[in-house]
């Protein structure tokens, strides 16, 4: 059988003028990526929230780790996308 792995993409650099229904904050970019992530996504893909694009890796270490307290059963790694986080 072949593997497949799902990647959700839940932003972008976007805002929600342009993007209603996207995930922005951090509290939202964490509950949408909880939510891809039960529903067997492999590959959970954001971008910071609020703005432009960040760099900080600050930002993506407070969704990093929001995510991994309410995933406590799963261990969040940081992918190789840039603000993607895997949960294996």
């Amino acid at each position: 059988m072949r593997k497949v792995w799902i990647e959700a993409a839940l932003n972008g650099g976007w805002s929600r003028a342009l993007q209603p229904g996207i995930p922005d904050t951090i509290e939202e970019i964490v509950a949408e990526g909880i939510a891809c992530a039960r529903a067997g996504a492999t590959f959970i893909h954001a971008d910071d929230g609020g703005g432009p694009q960040t760099y900080d890796w600050q930002v993506y270490a407070q969704i990093d780790k929001a995510a991994a307290a309410a995933l406590c059963e799963r261990k969040p790694a940081p992918d190789l996308i840039r603000g993607g986080y895997r949960f294996a």
